[in-house]
C-alpha cells in the first residue's frame, strides 16, 4: 500500500465534500435559470418590459397556443377561462367585461381599455370596445395576450379605471410562409383561418408583415313562438 501524507489524507475527503456540496447549488442554478426562461414577459403594466413576477400589478398572460389548445374561439372564453380576476358576461350587443367583482351594466367596456399592440381599440366618442367575434382581427396571429388588474389610468388614461387588455400579435420572425386551418364541431360551427409571414429587412432594420383572415360561422337553434295577444 503506498504511504500517503497527512496533507493528502486530509484533501482528499475535503474535496470530495466540497464536490458534492457544489453539485446541489450548481442543479439549483440551473433549475433558477430554467424558471426565469419560463417566465412570461410582459410590457404592459409599467410600459417596459419585465417579467410577470416582477411587474407592478396582477398580470394574467394568455398565450396563443393556449387559444388554439383549448379551442377557444373569442376573447370573451379566454378572459372567462384562462384569466383571474376579471369575467366577461354575455349580453344583448357585446359582452360586458367585469373587474374583481366590478361589473357595470350597459357600460360596453369603457373602464376597461383594449389595446393591440400598445394601440387603444376603445372607440373615441363612448370608449366602447368588442371582445367577442366583432373584435375584427384573427385569433391566429395572436401571439399572447396580456390581461392587467386594476386602475392603470396614470399610464393610459380614463378608459383603464378597471384593468387593461393588451393583445400583442405575433412577428412576422416567428410566423413564416403560409398558414392555412379549419376547426369546428360540424354542424354547429365552423372556423376557417388564413395567414401569412414575410420577413423584411430594410436598412439593417427587420421588420414584416403579416396578414390574416378570419372565417367564423354559428348555427344555433331556433326556436319559434306564436304570437301573443
Amino acid at each position: 500500500m503506498p504511504h500517503r501524507s497527512p496533507a493528502a489524507l486530509l484533501l482528499g475527503p475535503l474535496a470530495a465534500l466540497l464536490a458534492a456540496g457544489a453539485e446541489p447549488a450548481h442543479a439549483d442554478g440551473i433549475a433558477e435559470l430554467a424558471g426565469l426562461l419560463n417566465e412570461p414577459v410582459v410590457s404592459t403594466a409599467s410600459k417596459a418590459a419585465e417579467t410577470a413576477q416582477l411587474a407592478p400589478a396582477t398580470v394574467t398572460v394568455v398565450s396563443g397556443d393556449d387559444l388554439r389548445r383549448f379551442g377557444l374561439d373569442s376573447l370573451s372564453d379566454a378572459i372567462n377561462y384562462l384569466t383571474t380576476g376579471m369575467i366577461a358576461e354575455p349580453s344583448y350587443a357585446s359582452p360586458e367585461i367585469g373587474v374583481r367583482g366590478v361589473l357595470l351594466t350597459t357600460d360596453y367596456g369603457n373602464h376597461v381599455l383594449f389595446l393591440l399592440d400598445g394601440h387603444p381599440l376603445n372607440e373615441p366618442w363612448d370608449g366602447t370596445t368588442y371582445y367577442d367575434w366583432s373584435v375584427g382581427f384573427p385569433l391566429d396571429l395572436v401571439d399572447h395576450v396580456e390581461v392587467i388588474l386594476g386602475p392603470g389610468s396614470v399610464l393610459y388614461g380614463s378608459n383603464a379605471m378597471l384593468g387593461v387588455i393588451n393583445v400583442i400579435t405575433r412577428r412576422a420572425q416567428d410566423y413564416p410562409g403560409l398558414h392555412l386551418g379549419l376547426e369546428g364541431s360540424l354542424p354547429a360551427e365552423s372556423h376557417a383561418f388564413l395567414g401569412y409571414g414575410l420577413p423584411l429587412e430594410q436598412g439593417g432594420r427587420e421588420g414584416g408583415l403579416t396578414p390574416g383572415l378570419d372565417y367564423l360561422r354559428s348555427w344555433g337553434p331556433r326556436e319559434r313562438y306564436a304570437i301573443q295577444p
